[in-house]
Parts: structure tokens; sequence; C-alpha cells
């Protein structure tokens, strides 16, 4: 939302909750976005599907071949969904970028590229990388791919002395990241088939054997500990990271 001035920003940033200015100013980092475009959705267009059904056949089918691709964010504590985009595949550094490739199985890549010289680029690592982000100050990235069977992933500290670049495991991840948000000092990963809260540095699989493997989250936005939302195929899912509860929401526009 466009505001037309300075004062209007100012009133309607303190009109705004805390919890979601919180939930903006702590994931603005993370490269690379998944922002909502194209189609609009409404909640009433979703059904919640009952619990004994989500790990039925029929339903992982039905909804792995959906063409229908749900992202979720906030706005002002209300809950928006649309199709999903995902852009911004560098991360911008004072004196240059990084460049983030993921190309799944057949590779990817973080490298450096150098403001001052664009054709001076350092490769720090020819790996899939799925996402960039700055967390206590400190950049971090994430891997991972699931293929067949295989799933999982870690966490890394990008490391820098001048323009030489190292990096260091600091997690290791049970199932492949695939969307990510920062809330409250806590780092939330939406993997493959699992739900992962990363305190301290310390990881606890908070959702194993998730109904979503293969529905390919994309995005999470967190209202507060008993409302975070996952955007992915077909639908979207609401979290508790109190009870650890999970309920689906699926399109089902009439």
């Amino acid at each position: 939302m466009k505001f037309k001035s300075i004062i209007i920003i100012s009133i309607c940033s303190i009109l705004c909750s805390c919890q979601n200015s919180n939930w903006r100013n702590e994931n603005n980092s993370i490269r690379p976005t998944c922002e909502l475009t194209g189609e609009i959705y409404f909640q009433s267009e979703f059904q919640e599907i009952k619990e004994n059904q989500l790990n039925s056949h029929y339903f992982w089918t039905t909804m792995n071949h959906s063409n229908i691709e749900v992202a979720v964010d906030l706005e002002d504590g209300e809950l928006k969904m649309a199709e999903p985009k995902s852009d911004k595949s560098f991360f911008e550094l004072e004196d240059g970028k990084l460049e983030i490739i993921n190309s799944g199985e057949f590779g990817g890549a973080l490298n450096f590229i150098s403001s001052d010289n664009i054709l001076d680029t350092i490769s720090i690592w020819k790996i899939p990388i799925n996402f960039v982000f700055e967390f206590k100050s400190k950049i971090y990235f994430l891997v991972g791919i699931a293929h067949g069977m295989d799933s999982g992933g870690a966490l890394y500290e990008l490391k820098r002395i001048d323009n030489e670049f190292s990096y260091e495991e600091v997690v290791r991840l049970d199932s492949a990241p695939e969307a990510v948000s920062i809330f409250r000092n806590k780092i939330l990963i939406a993997g493959h088939q699992m739900f992962t809260v990363v305190e301290n540095f310390n990881k606890d699989n908070i959702v194993k054997e998730a109904f979503w493997s293969s529905l390919y989250p994309n995005s999470i936005s967190v209202k507060n500990e008993d409302e975070v939302y996952i955007g992915m195929r077909g639908g979207y899912a609401k979290l508790s990271l109190i009870s650890k509860e999970v309920k689906y929401f699926q399109y089902r526009k009439e």
C-alpha cells in the first residue's frame, strides 16, 4: 500500500500491530522473497480438512496435482493470500551482493559480485542455496534438497575477512528447508515434511512427518505463537507453536 505523505506513513506505522511490525522487520532481509501476486484468494474460499483425511492417499494425490499455489502474508494483522512469486535472488551487501542460485538436483551456487567490478565474481560454494538472511547481525544461509526418499539440509553461518569467504555449519536439519521466517529470535523453517524451530541454534522438530510432503511450502507468516500460517500447493496451513496443532485449509472455491 502506497501512502501520499510522510504524515500518513507515520500514523499508519503507529496504528499497525506490534507483532506484525516485528514480523516484517525480522523478515525483510530474507532472500529470495516470496511475494503475493496474481490472483487473490479469500478465506471464505477455503475449507478445513479433517485430520483423519490429511494422510489419506486420495487427499495427497489430489493436492499434489493441484494447479493452485497459495502464498501467505499478514497486512495489519490480517491474513492475505494470493499466488506466489519468488523474487530477489540477490542479497545486498555494502560493497556488492550475494548471488543465490538454486536449480535443485541440477546444482546451484552462492557467489559474491563486487560493486566495483561486476566481472570479478567470487565463487563461495557450488551447491543449491535455498535462502540467505541476516540474523542477529550475522549472515546465514540454508541449503537442502528433497529427492526421492532423501530429504535433509543445514543452516550455515557465512563468514568473511576482506574478500575471503568461508562458512560453518551451525545446525543440521532433518528435512529440506522450503520456507523460512524469523520471529522473536527464533528461526522457523517449513521443511519438506517437517516444521522446525531453531532457537539459540538448537533445533526442535515440532511437526514430524507433516502431511504437506511434496506440497512445497512457499511462505511463512507469523501473527503470534498461536497463529503461524504456511502457504503451499492447494491451500494453507495454520500452526500453533504452543500446542503444535496443525490445521489445513484447502482451496475449494465454488
